[in-house]
């Protein structure tokens, strides 16, 4: 009696272990989902943005702002796309920051030959 008791507190331990780990799994594969998106969405807006000022982009710019990930980067890099006077200057700005940080300095090199 004592066993079967036991195995079915065992039981239903588990099954409620299961659930609560099912539920924090979704909790956190939605949080993930909507940082994700966040940022897709601002990689978005600076392609936009600097296209729509500056014409067609370089694909090495392309790449460098969809690997972009940090949301203060990007809100920054969206702010600058704004506001900087031309594409050029847009990717210089890119060379003061720490090199971890630099997602725009490849760009900045290969900017004068990115259209040939």
């Amino acid at each position: 009696m004592l066993e079967e008791r036991v195995q079915q507190w065992y039981a239903e331990g588990m099954q409620i272990g299961v659930q609560q780990g099912l539920q924090q799994g979704l909790q956190q594969g939605e949080y993930f989902g909507l940082q994700r998106g966040r940022q897709e969405e601002k990689q978005r807006d600076i392609l936009m943005i600097l296209e729509t000022r500056f014409g067609e982009l370089p694909l090495s710019l392309v790449e460098q702002v969809k690997s972009m990930t940090e949301m203060n980067l990007l809100e920054t890099c969206l702010k600058q796309a704004v506001l900087v006077e031309s594409l050029t200057v847009f990717c210089e700005q890119w060379v003061t920051l720490p090199v971890a940080s630099r997602p725009l300095v490849a760009c900045y090199v290969d900017l004068e030959n990115a259209y040939k």
